[in-house]
């Protein structure tokens, strides 16, 4: 009876329903953010090089912009520019600046089924808006391209800009092996071949910002060490961490053909303390998160029931109380403009019991014939979670709903947890 009423398609499924809010949740930030605008100021640089001030709906670009959203003044018209419109633009703020430049790129998609299904290569030939790193004797600039693959360009004055190639291609054996091809390196010792030390170190150089960014620098000082460089700071990783204190209301659903299920059992609050991490997973002005939260809780479950046999009936006390640390994984929209800061959440969790405080059931007219409750209850938790909230400064507060199975682990007891929680976190 249990195992039908288990497959019973109107049973909450909090795994399909993890997925369902997921892709629910993913479907309308992105239309929300799609919507968003984020105007701040801005320089647009004509074809002309004359400077015109005003402001750039800025989205804090992973993938580099095909066009930008322009105004003179916020109550203004709104003009849109691609980069075959205008030399380039500099958001103020953040100090960024993108120019216009006409290359060739490979943007051959380098994943690994990607290179197994197809030898060949796509290039694309156009002008593109390019994200200064360095402004010096070669200037280097980043271009992401719609699956997120980084492209390095360099030009200089008289020198045309250039992708900086990693190349990555099926072996040419036939196998299943992806060979890489550090083309880069052979191009920077040659463009760099006036310093010898710099040269020497582009030869085993990372494809990475950072360390591009740090060989361009040095050959810029060893060639024009009196002249001034203009480099890009490193962005910083923005992560959060903190306390987190909360309740939670508990309650509990027992189903099956054991006996405990006859029993009522009352809700139950318990104390939710511990600490958490966010950490940004989009340079899009930040608007998504993966958190994870490692706190202390509790759950109580009480009743009686009736329990008879063919020579008398007698009424039954349960008394069920565990300790656990639980570790929460939690992806996480934070709508990314206002003083207050709406966010929904999604995930689950793992915890494990670290405490038996309370296991036990007696007849309530014997109470001194004491037995477990639960012999060998289920040492391991796993909890659904999705929750909402407004974030404000350092504090967020939050209400979340979880639902775990529970701490039997009888084939004909299911103990399932519902809880619901409000929780503040204090970034520190």
């Amino acid at each position: 009876m249990a195992t039908f009423k288990r497959s019973n398609p109107q049973t909450f499924n909090p795994y399909t329903f993890m997925k369902q809010f997921l892709l629910y949740l993913l479907v309308l930030s992105s239309v929300v953010a799609r919507a968003q605008k984020n105007y701040v100021p801005a320089v647009i640089i004509s074809q002309q090089n004359d400077s015109l001030r005003g402001f750039i709906d800025y989205r804090n670009w992973r993938i580099n912009p095909e066009q930008i959203s322009f105004k003179q003044d916020l109550q203004g018209h709104e003009q849109r520019f691609s980069a075959g419109d205008i030399a380039g633009f500099l958001v103020t703020a953040e100090n960024e600046l993108y120019v216009s430049r006409q290359v060739e790129l490979d943007v051959t998609v380098q994943t690994i089924d990607n290179l197994l299904a197809t030898g060949e290569r796509v290039t694309r030939n156009d002008t593109v808006f390019l994200l200064t790193i360095v402004k010096g004797a070669y200037n280097l600039y980043l271009f992401n391209d719609r699956n997120d693959q980084p492209h390095f360009v360099y030009d200089s004055a008289g020198v045309p800009a250039k992708e900086l190639r990693l190349v990555k291609s099926r072996a040419s054996d036939g196998s299943n092996a992806i060979a890489t091809f550090p083309l880069y390196q052979r191009q920077l010792s040659y463009l760099f071949a006036a310093c010898p030390e710099v040269a020497r170190k582009a030869a085993d150089v990372r494809y990475s910002e950072d360390a591009l960014r740090k060989l361009f620098t040095d050959y810029h000082q060893c060639r024009n060490p009196s002249e001034k460089i203009a480099v890009k700071a490193k962005e910083k990783l923005n992560v959060r961490w903190g306390l987190l204190a909360g309740t939670g209301f508990n309650s509990f659903n027992f189903s099956g053909s054991h006996s405990m299920t006859r029993a009522s059992y009352k809700s139950n609050t318990t104390p939710l303390a511990g600490l958490f991490i966010d950490v940004p997973v989009s340079r899009n002005r930040q608007q998504y998160w993966l958190s994870a939260e490692a706190f202390y809780k509790t759950e109580s479950a009480s009743g009686t029931f009736t329990n008879a046999n063919i020579l008398e009936s007698w009424q039954e006390q349960v008394s069920m109380k565990f300790s656990y640390a639980q570790l929460n994984l939690l992806f996480r929209y934070l709508y990314p403009k206002g003083t207050v800061k709406p966010f929904a959440n999604v995930g689950w969790g793992n915890g494990v019991m670290i405490g038996e405080n309370k296991n036990e059931k007696y007849r309530t007219d014997r109470k001194d014939d004491v037995e477990k409750a639960i012999n060998g209850p289920r040492k391991h938790e796993t909890t659904f979670l999705a929750g909402g909230g407004v974030q404000y400064k350092r504090i967020q507060i939050e209400g979340r709903y979880a639902w775990s199975n529970g701490f039997s682990p009888y084939i004909s007891l299911n103990t399932s947890v519902r809880s619901l929680q409000v929780i503040a976190r204090f970034a520190l």
